[in-house]
């Protein structure tokens, strides 16, 4: 026979055996149980609640269990998480003292390599200087005292090399968009223009510097005219008149540089404050000549 759950006709709640009579554990109410019912539907009967309550405690467990399990699932997959971050931090560390050591080691190499090298070379020097006789003198002696306007009008060759490296300085100044909003762009229009060249000389150095006006607009069509001074560092003139420059040439900023437009608003200012700075060093007398 089958099990049966006698419900509550009033509150439809399942109904408990207790003192021969099923009581309803919702709403109280009592119902007779049949005399003539065998003792099996009986038994099944009475037993229904014990049933019921046995099969939930047996499906809580197994949650509980199965809950139980998932958890230390989970707290194993996070310590093997940890583990294996501690290794690749620990890896990562042997990683970078292997690179700092290899560093050290070839920075070693360098000195002690350059170390050998210059007493190599003194050493040769100094062989060839007591080799050589006091009579003998190089040729092409290069000079840097004073070098005078004179000196760069017999090189034509040289002011024009130099105006090509300062034009391209001024230009590489301005080679990208200078942005003051998302809207305002500026870019350069056309070459800068060559307005001034100044010669600055002294006993220790020798100087040419360039002064660019340059037009810089919007897509709008606004336009603002700004200035940059191109300097050229350690003239040169040798023995037989030819003239050099070093290898640095570079943009020159005065006290009233904008930043952002990579440039000076006023001519006769930027020329104030460089050539100007020139002429009041008191500790060293320059020479100025415009070209």
């Amino acid at each position: 026979m089958k099990l049966k759950v006698l419900t509550c006709k009033l509150c439809e709640s399942p109904m408990h055996f207790e003192d021969g009579k099923l009581v309803c554990a919702y709403c109280g109410a009592v119902r007779d149980v049949e005399k003539d019912a065998s003792d099996a539907e009986y038994e099944q009967i009475a037993n229904a609640e014990e049933h019921i309550r046995l099969s939930l405690e047996r499906q809580k467990q197994e949650l509980e269990d199965y809950y139980a399990q998932e958890e230390q699932r989970q707290i194993e997959a996070e310590e093997e998480a940890a583990r294996q971050e501690r290794k690749r931090k620990i890896k990562e560390k042997m990683r970078r003292l292997r690179r700092t050591l290899i560093i050290f080691g070839v920075i070693l190499a360098v000195c002690f390599a350059s170390g050998f090298m210059i007493k190599y070379y003194v050493q040769r020097d100094a062989k060839t200087e007591m080799a050589t006789p006091v009579t003998t003198q190089k040729e092409n002696i290069r000079k840097n005292d004073h070098v005078s306007r004179a000196d760069l009008l017999k090189d034509p060759h040289f002011l024009e090399q130099a105006e090509g490296a300062a034009l391209q300085q001024a230009e590489k100044v301005h080679s990208s968009n200078i942005i003051v909003s998302a809207d305002e762009r500026w870019s350069l229009s056309g070459t800068p223009i060559l307005l001034e060249t100044y010669l600055v000389t002294s006993k220790n150095e020798s100087y040419l510097f360039f002064f660019y006006q340059s037009t810089l607009t919007t897509k709008a069509g606004d336009k603002r005219e700004v200035y940059n001074c191109i300097a050229m560092q350690d003239i040169q003139v040798s023995s037989d008149g030819k003239v050099s420059y070093g290898s640095r040439v570079y943009e020159q900023k005065g006290g009233d540089y904008d930043f952002l437009w990579k440039c000076a608003f006023d001519l006769e200012q930027i020329r104030g404050e460089i050539i100007g700075s020139k002429r009041d060093d008191v500790m060293e007398k320059h020479f100025i000549y415009r070209l």
